[in-house]
C-alpha cells in the first residue's frame, strides 16, 4: 500500500496512537498481574491452589500474572475472593 501526502500524515497518527494504546495497555496489564501476583504469594497460595479455588486454568492465572491476558471484571473479583482481599487491592497503582 503506498500512502501519500495527507493520507500519510493521517495514517503515520493513527499508528502513533494505536502504538500508545499498545504500550499502555501493556503497562495496565503488567501492573496488574504484578499485583495479582504479589497478593497470591502474600496469601500462601501457589498459582495451581488458587486456579483452583476459584475454578479457573492454573496457566490463564499465568498468563494473567504475566501481563500476556487481560483478566475479565468477573475474573478480578473472583480472584480477590480467593485471596481473601479486596477487589480494589488488584487495580492498585494501575493508571490509565
Amino acid at each position: 500500500m503506498i500512502v501519500k501526502g495527507k493520507e500519510k500524515e493521517c495514517f503515520n497518527r493513527r499508528a502513533q496512537r494505536t502504538q500508545r494504546r499498545n504500550y499502555e495497555e501493556t503497562k495496565i496489564l503488567s501492573k496488574t498481574g504484578q499485583n495479582i501476583r504479589i497478593l497470591r504469594k502474600g496469601s500462601g497460595l501457589t498459582q495451581e491452589k488458587l486456579a483452583e479455588r476459584i475454578d479457573i486454568a492454573d496457566r490463564s492465572l499465568g498468563r494473567v500474572e504475566r501481563g500476556e491476558d487481560q483478566p475479565s471484571i468477573k475474573m478480578v473479583l473472583k480472584l480477590a475472593k480467593g485471596m481473601g482481599v479486596e477487589g480494589a487491592e488488584i487495580l492498585r497503582g494501575v493508571a490509565l
